[in-house]
């Protein structure tokens, strides 16, 4: 994980910019490239580092297979770009098409992956494809449990999280951007209804347009700009492992354990569900806009015992530039629980012997920002000209990153999307998303 000790960056923040983008995450950094290739003036601020919270902790995935329809145009607009992003613009992110598979134990869970699987697959991808027991198994060497069967979509993949994210800050850097790490922002700034800046720790900047892609720390941005974003943060936890034996290429996710290979040949592991979140003063105002999720994600979520004032739980008021708890909190660095892992290890290695001699080498958490229906804001809002929002991908944005980035810069020039923003517009959360 990236440190958080780097000082502050001497040089003074420009007075101005085109654009400035708020977060250093998968979609901030890949905005400010595709922004930066238009030939606009761009700043990104990040008030930590670049990949330093959720975008540099996730599992690396870059799937089409499971999404919710909403995301599926843009889940396959993503994975066209994957594998071009090295060679045509140079940004390794470390991409390999190694397949992801959804193992099935029984039959009850394969007829829940066939129901989205009868319903989506056609449009996600004419690979992804129903595997019998036997061929299941064929693919998946060491594999030493029955199963029902699984559902399986070749062309996904994997890349390396922070790699890929500080890949394109880096490479939106060469393209003209400027990006300042430790430069928290404190407030969005509008005049006679429109976004012309934000208000940081260390200045004002002025700018045409600003994106917010602040991950868990939107929230408390909007609310200082008088929006309500009905937002709360989850847990994570993630191990990094050193396995010897029979272990497949192919990421897998098992219901109780997911993993991936790392460049490095070590895994990445997981519970394939299960996420804690703490109780706060926020989940108590955006219940009702939750409560559908809960009916169904009830059983994934533990509860852990902590103080309700978390940094991502604080509560503000318009018009407030304090600059907690941006400038104390640079870094979300939440413990991992060895015991959740543990239990998803039990699991694997009840299926694949070779993670019997597994070792642990890491573990760390990250702090997912979720929204009632699990799926992103990527918006432009009629309300409040200047403002572009891409927040809320509740655990799985870091694969939609390189066409999130794409749609973004498209939203801030007024140019024609790839991909339509509909569905991702701010307004279907009703009262909880209002400006």
């Amino acid at each position: 994980m990236p440190s958080s000790q780097k000082q502050p960056d001497p040089r003074p923040l420009p007075q101005r910019a085109d654009v400035v983008i708020v977060g250093g995450g998968i979609v901030g950094a890949a905005s400010a490239f595709f922004l930066a290739r238009r030939g606009l003036s761009v700043l990104l601020l990040e008030k930590g580092e670049i990949g330093g919270e959720q975008s540099g902790r996730n599992w690396g995935w870059v799937r089409r297979m499971g999404r919710d329809p909403r995301e599926i145009p843009l889940a396959r607009r993503a994975l066209h770009l994957w594998p071009r992003l090295k060679e045509e613009y140079g940004i390794d992110t470390g991409f390999v098409p190694c397949g992801i598979l959804y193992l099935c134990r029984t039959p009850r869970d394969l007829r829940a992956r066939l129901r989205w699987f009868e319903r989506h697959a056609g449009e996600a991808g004419s690979d992804i494809r129903l595997l019998t027991e036997k061929k299941t198994a064929a693919l998946l060497p060491g594999l030493s449990r029955p199963v029902a069967g699984a559902v399986y979509a070749p062309r996904d993949g994997r890349a390396e999280p922070e790699r890929a994210t500080r890949a394109f800050a880096k490479a939106a850097e060469k393209t003209g951007a400027r990006i300042r790490e430790k430069c928290a922002v404190l407030a969005l700034s509008r005049t006679t209804g429109r976004i012309d800046g934000v208000i940081t720790e260390h200045g004002e900047v002025r700018a045409e347009s600003v994106v917010l892609a602040a991950g868990v720390w939107s929230r408390i941005l909007l609310e200082r700009l008088n929006t309500t974003l009905p937002q709360l943060g989850v847990i994570n936890s993630v191990a990094t492992l050193s396995v010897a034996g029979d272990v497949p290429q192919t990421s897998l996710g098992a219901g109780a354990y997911a993993f991936r290979r790392r460049h490095d040949g070590t895994f990445i592991f997981a519970h394939g569900r299960i996420s804690e979140t703490v109780f706060t003063v926020q989940h108590i105002r955006f219940f009702r806009h939750f409560l559908p999720a809960l009916k169904d994600e009830f059983a994934n979520l533990r509860p852990r015992l902590a103080s309700p004032f978390q940094p991502w739980a604080h509560s503000t008021y318009p018009g407030d530039i304090s600059p907690e708890p941006f400038t104390h909190f640079r870094v979300l660095n939440p413990a991992p629980s060895l015991r959740i892992l543990n239990k998803a290890l039990k699991e694997a290695k009840a299926d694949f012997p070779a993670f019997a001699n597994a070792r642990m080498l890491k573990a760390h958490a990250g702090v997912i920002d979720v929204l009632p229906d699990a799926v992103p804001v990527i918006d432009a809002p009629d309300a409040t000209p200047g403002l572009v929002i891409a927040t809320g991908f509740s655990g799985h944005g870091f694969g939609l990153g390189p066409a999130t980035g794409e749609l973004v810069a498209a939203l801030v020039t007024n140019d024609e999307p790839r991909v339509d923003p509909t569905p991702f517009r701010l307004a279907r959360l009703g009262s909880g998303g209002r400006i």
